[in-house]
């Protein structure tokens, strides 16, 4: 076993290094891309139900 901690190199090498950054960018834009879908989401929701209650309130609504 004190071979093996001896012996063991941590580090990291260049290409690996610029793999995590571009890797932490990627999760970092879904996760800012999600949050931003969500909120048109919940926008666009909101205008379909403020459009459903004008128009049954127009009494234009058919029953299908």
């Amino acid at each position: 076993m004190d071979f093996i901690i001896e012996h063991t190199r941590i580090g990291f090498e260049i290409p690996e290094l610029i793999a995590l950054v571009f890797l932490i960018g990627v999760v970092v834009f879904f996760f800012v891309r999600s949050r931003q879908m969500k909120k048109a989401e919940e926008e666009l929701e909101d205008q379909i139900k403020e459009i459903q209650s004008q128009r049954s309130d127009n009494g234009r609504v058919r029953n299908r």
